[in-house]
């Protein structure tokens, strides 16, 4: 039977690949449609300035890291972060909106709706992309590879994991997708940066887009209260190989999976697979159940 996290009370970011889901779903609701109203119910969204894309038309909408960027032509965006409970719906007319409404876009099919329970989120309409130009490589870009990724992490002393997510350095990847990565590619993740052979950089950069790819392709990981656009939970949740897993089996070696605490967030490994040196090791498949 795959393994199913225990859902947690407090929310949890969403990450590159939930938030790459919503963007592929939200392109195909909206793209080229007019917004036809905006109604913001939120004092904290009120000066953001959502109401100038009223009346305008969607030309294009994509994800940076994080983030996802609307785009109207002309220069305008409107840029979200959904922090740890934002929540884009995409509503049909006459279909129930959901809780913790924070604003709503009406558009001539339907309606798109932002709900956040703990108001971290982020709405807001610029003029440019400035306060993003700032962000790391995206680790699905065909530049990112083991010879980019080798020279980040000889001039970096970081503990490999922290590097993993550090947005200014690779965008998109948080907690979740860090400790996979490092398993799938027999890496500890307090080992410093600087201390990564060639291969085991080469190793790093294709675990790191096979495991994102993968959890795109099952809709993200739901271990807190993501849900994608549709209002459905991601499935990458069965395919977690150490998240949430302390004190099980390793599914390679049959160690116990250990967390240790990291910038203040757990983080879960084994320590037989990942405690050594392994150039040469394909590392465990992200496929297995």
């Amino acid at each position: 039977m795959a393994y199913v996290p225990p859902v947690r009370k407090k929310g949890r970011m969403p990450e590159l690949p939930e938030v790459e889901t919503i963007t592929r779903q939200l392109r195909g609701e909206i793209m080229g449609q007019m917004v036809r109203k905006v109604r913001v119910f939120d004092p904290k969204l009120q000066d953001q300035g959502l109401e100038r894309i009223e009346g305008r038309v969607v030309s294009s909408l994509c994800r940076r890291g994080k983030y996802i960027i609307f785009g109207f032509g002309d220069r305008l965006y409107l840029i979200a972060h959904l922090r740890m409970t934002g929540q884009f719906s995409w509503r049909r007319d006459g279909g129930d909106l959901p809780k913790h409404l924070r604003a709503i876009f009406r558009f001539g099919s339907g309606n798109l709706c932002y709900a956040d329970q703990r108001r971290f989120g982020t709405l807001t309409v610029r003029d440019d992309l400035d306060t993003l130009s700032r962000l790391g490589i995206e680790p699905l870009n065909p530049g990112f590879n083991g010879g980019f990724l080798y020279q980040i992490v000889q001039r970096n002393r970081l503990r490999t994991k922290e590097l993993l997510m550090d947005q200014y350095k690779i965008a998109g990847i948080g907690n979740i997708y860090a400790s996979e990565i490092l398993f799938s590619a027999y890496i500890h993740p307090q080992r410093r940066a600087n201390s990564l052979s060639k291969a085991e950089a080469d190793r790093l950069a294709a675990r790191t887009k096979d495991i994102l790819n993968r959890a795109i392709q099952e809709n993200g990981t739901t271990v807190a209260n993501y849900l994608d656009a549709g209002g459905e939970r991601g499935r990458f949740q069965g395919l977690l190989q150490v998240y949430g897993r302390e004190g099980e089996a390793c599914p390679v070696c049959g160690s116990l999976i250990e967390r240790i605490r990291q910038s203040g967030r757990s983080t879960y490994f084994c320590p037989l697979c990942q405690g050594q040196e392994r150039d040469g090791a394909v590392g465990p498949s992200v496929t297995q159940p």
